[in-house]
Parts: C-alpha cells; structure tokens; sequence
C-alpha cells in the first residue's frame, strides 16, 4: 500500500471523456496501526529500500516501548479491558460537541481548526528544539498531527467527553511528540542515496561484468548488473535506475555528484567510457568511483564492508 496515496488527500486527476477533466476525489483521514517492527523496517524488508522522507513523515513511527514500561502486564490488561467496555461513544460526542460549537458552519469551523492546530503545531516545534531536537522540515510538517491531536483533546477534555484535564491531554501529546523524535533512524534522501548505491553494488558485485579478466567475456553486459573497469563501476540507465531502490534518478545522481562519487564530463551526470575488451566505444555510463563511494559511506557511519 501507497503512503503517499492513503495520506495525499486527494486521487490522481484523470481525463475524461470529451477530454476534460475528470472528477477528482478529496478526504482527511488519519490511521492508527500497531505492529510488531516500524513502517521504516518494513519498507526496508518488504520494498528492498530506505523509507523516504515524505513516507516517515505520513505514518509515524512510535516506539511503544518508550511510554509503556515493557513486561507491565496489568497496565495493558487493564487498557484491553476497558477497550471493551468503552466504545463508540465519545467519537459521536465528540462530532456532536464540534457541531454545536460552530453552529455547523463548515468554513468557520475550518478556519477555526486550521488556525489553532496550526498554532499548537508551532508550540509543540518550539519546545521540541528547546529540549535538544534538531528538526528538519518532514518533522515540522509532521507535527501538524500532534497539533491536531492536541486540539481534539483539550476540546474533549473541556466538555467533559474524556475523563481527563487539558493539562493532562497535553502531557500525553507531549511525551508520545519526544518517543517520536528519540526513535527517528530514517536519512534524508541525499544521505539515502549513497545507502541504496552502496547496497546494490555490494549485493549485485559477483553478478557484473570484470574487465581485465577470463570472465569479462562469458556474457554481454545487457545480462549482468554492471561492469567493474578498474575502481569503478559503470552502470547503465536501466541499471542506475534498478540501483535507486525507488529514489528518483536524478537525484541520487546529483547527491553522487555533490558527494564525489560520480565521475562525470560536460553537463550530464554520465561519462564517455571505451573499453575495447567489450567493443564499447565512448558509450556513456553512471560512473561511480568505488573508493570515494565507500569513503562517503564510512564517513556517514556506514558499516564497512
């Protein structure tokens, strides 16, 4: 399933009939999951890459075990048994109370909602890089969830829907905001894109071609993954593209180049290469230097390989 399509808000615009414009389909919607590893774990294992950053930044990863002492058994008996007996209630009045509230005008109560999440979003910032958190800009959009939790809950807390103080709803926002921040282990993308080329060569290195050895003839390189010619690797379009790991090409281009990895002529991203061994003559290639691409590595606490 799509991050990016359960969370965008809106389906793709598509044309119609007579050429103009389809309708397009618009909702909010905000998903709470459990599960036994991270979003970022299972992209990793089930996608073979990284989690991007617009991805992280959709579904958040809670690390549980930081606000629930673990082994604590009669705290979690005790929330499955009231999960039980309290349903279905407070949501409704909770609809009811917002109704009321703005007399079921929608652009009043929009602009209400958005001014007021937007201003806890900035609080719940705020304090964060007070208490030491470096946050980048997937955070601050992020925290627009916590603003809009800590809204919903000093509003229920006030009339009385939950049995709680607004202090209390705050406290609660607050300690689930830092779980958050402490657990975050995904990179920014440019830093991804040394991980996923690093990853590919490492795991595709006995399946490419070797100049300079017996075996450098057994196949062309249109079946292998890549072609090791001295210390670099070249790669094809359609090998790059496989290396990405579902990061866009350019970019990981770009991040290689501003890295030093990239070996590159004129003003494309891709270098002439001529190996007469292979019969290429000045065909282009993503040429990546192998000791500058595993130095950069390192240099990110990579581990070594």
């Amino acid at each position: 399933m799509s991050l990016y399509g359960l969370f965008s808000g809106q389906t793709k615009p598509r044309m119609g009939a007579g050429y103009s414009m389809g309708e397009q389909r618009a909702w909010n919607v905000s998903v709470i999951s459990t599960g036994e590893v991270s979003m970022a774990e299972h992209v990793k294992v089930e996608d073979r890459r990284q989690i991007k950053e617009g991805e992280a930044a959709r579904m958040l990863d809670v690390p549980i075990d930081e606000l629930l002492p673990c082994g604590d058994t009669v705290v979690v008996d005790a929330l499955k048994n009231d999960c039980d007996k309290y349903f279905g209630t407070a949501g409704p009045a909770f609809a009811r109370m917002v109704l009321t509230r703005f007399g079921g005008d929608p652009a009043v109560t929009s602009s209400t909602i958005v001014s007021e999440v937007d201003a806890l979003r900035d609080l719940l910032c705020e304090e964060a890089v007070t208490n030491g958190f470096k946050l980048k800009s997937q955070h601050r959009r992020a925290m627009r969830r916590f603003g809009l939790a800590a809204l919903a809950g000093k509003w229920a807390a006030a009339e009385g829907i939950l049995p709680h103080t607004e202090e209390e709803v705050m406290a609660a926002v607050r300690a689930v905001r830092d779980t958050w921040l402490g657990g975050q282990a995904y990179q920014s993308e440019e830093a991804q894109a040394i991980v996923v080329i690093r990853d590919y060569i490492q795991r595709f290195h006995g399946q490419m071609l070797v100049t300079g050895s017996p075996r450098s003839m057994d196949r062309p390189p249109s079946n292998c993954h890549g072609i090791l010619h001295h210390d670099r690797v070249l790669l094809t379009d359609d090998q790059f593209r496989a290396a990405c790991g579902g990061l866009d090409a350019r970019m990981v281009a770009r991040a290689l180049d501003e890295a030093g990895v990239l070996h590159r002529q004129d003003d494309q991203y891709k270098a002439k290469v001529s190996i007469a061994e292979l019969q290429i003559n000045k065909v282009r290639f993503y040429d990546l230097k192998l000791d500058r691409l595993f130095d950069e590595a390192a240099d990110d606490g990579a581990e070594p390989h």
